[in-house]
């Protein structure tokens, strides 16, 4: 990791996951993070894992499911299916070029 004089890493842990900040947009996870498993989903989707081709996924992560322009929070980072779950390592937000990346950021 390149370390600049501006930079910061914050390492945080919170309901068993820790967080470790990496400068103003980029936010590592202790472990994968589950991001979908196959259940029923708040919004109403629900996937089916083993058939799921993550190559697909471009790894822009959206407000709306519907990569909106004007929703966009950042891309993935190590984006993996295992078992039946779909995990990232951690998230590169948008929010220096998208206001509304800047809340879930700072969540």
């Amino acid at each position: 990791m390149k370390i600049t004089k501006n930079s910061t890493k914050i390492k945080v842990e919170t309901n068993g996951i820790s967080l470790i900040e990496q400068g103003d947009n980029i936010v590592m996870f202790g472990k994968p993070l589950p991001i979908t498993n196959g259940e029923m989903q708040l919004n109403g989707t629900q996937y089916d894992i083993p058939t799921m081709d993550i190559d697909s996924f471009k790894g822009v992560i959206t407000g709306d499911h519907e990569s909106s322009l004007k929703k966009i929070i950042g891309r993935v980072i190590g984006l993996k299916k295992v078992g039946n779950k779909v995990t990232i390592d951690g998230i590169d937000f948008a929010n220096k070029i998208n206001a509304f990346a800047q809340f879930p950021r700072d969540m």
